[in-house]
């Protein structure tokens, strides 16, 4: 087995997937709010930070975004991790930490690794502290080889066989069946790496599947975001800013309204730090996806505190005008 943790956990051989299955266009649901314990497992280059499209030998280097500069951290991604964790933990509990399942190749540890005093982890320490959760932050890292690193089509598989050791660490450590939310892009295989883990187990242990949509071209203004979609039961949510994933959380009940709110802060200030280094499209998908979480939010807070509608209301005071035009219709 090819594992990408120092675990001595040994699996069955890897189950053999069909190359096609059958999917369908996902149309957001009023879900229920997942119950019991529920992790966040994240990929990190393009996901997390830019890679900056950067490659060595004509092989990319962690990912394919040249919107942003290379290890730059995208605008909300630790306060959208944490409002995940948080909103799906158990109210006495503290959320789970995130688990990482990287490309990047375990050989190269010496230079790649994910420690606690490496940027990303003080980052979501950091995001953790800052919402009164000192504990929190980036968990079990499972990296990828080298193997990967030469044939790029191999990464799918290689992040779906470190999902199950990292499911079979979990169970083993909690005594119990967790959940999972994955969160990846569009350029390092995490989409095949999601639809497999989708077809093998479903929504009984894949939540949901969030895919930053990425792209070589630094100009984005006729960038078309893929259309939302169902894989076994399992949704699959693209976005292109953690403002925009935010909003697609809380409608799907992952996260809060006053969740939606916090990462929409936290996006705006990240913006403001680098607004000098980001690209017009850059700025212009943020603001954008702020507009439309900002509309989303009030129509979930109208809803949640009972009052209908504008479409609702509208539709109220058309039934009573026709019924009173009946009425006095009758009376003639």
């Amino acid at each position: 087995m090819r594992g990408g943790s120092s675990s001595s956990l040994s699996l069955a051989s890897r189950v053999v997937l069909p190359r096609t299955t059958q999917t369908r266009v996902y149309t957001t649901r009023a879900s229920s709010a997942p119950t019991g314990s529920v992790r966040v497992v994240t990929d990190i280059d393009d996901t997390v930070k830019s890679s900056g499209g950067v490659k060595l030998f004509g092989i990319a280097l962690g990912g394919i975004d040249t919107q942003f500069k290379r290890g730059e951290f995208y605008p909300g991604v630790f306060q959208f991790a944490y409002e995940l964790s948080k909103a799906n933990a158990k109210r006495s509990s503290m959320p789970e930490k995130v688990a990482v399942l990287t490309a990047r190749a375990k050989e190269f540890k010496f230079a790649l690794a994910i420690k606690p005093s490496s940027k990303i982890s003080v980052a979501f320490a950091e995001a953790g502290a800052k919402n009164g959760a000192k504990d929190w932050g980036i968990g079990n890292v499972y990296y990828g080889s080298v193997l990967e690193w030469i044939f790029q089509n191999r990464k799918g598989i290689r992040k779906f066989d470190n999902f199950e050791i990292m499911m079979r660490q979990d169970e083993l450590s909690s005594k119990r069946k967790s959940q999972y939310i994955l969160v990846g892009d569009t350029g390092e295989k995490d989409e095949e790496a999601g639809e497999r883990i989708a077809r093998k187990y479903g929504d009984s242990s894949l939540r949901a599947i969030f895919l930053h949509a990425v792209s070589e071209d630094k100009d984005r203004s006729t960038f078309k975001l893929p259309k939302d979609r169902d894989q076994s039961g399992v949704p699959i949510f693209y976005f292109r800013t953690y403002v925009g994933a935010a909003t697609k959380a809380m409608k799907n009940k992952l996260i809060s309204p006053d969740g939606l709110q916090r990462v929409v802060v936290q996006a705006r200030a990240d913006m403001a730090k680098k607004r000098p280094l980001l690209s017009d499209s850059a700025c212009a998908e943020i603001e954008e996806d702020i507009r439309i979480a900002l509309l989303e939010r009030s129509k979930a807070m109208r809803n949640e505190i009972g009052f209908p509608s504008l479409t609702a209301n509208f539709a109220l005071t058309r039934e009573r005008l026709t019924n009173q035009i009946q009425s006095a219709k009758l009376r003639r």
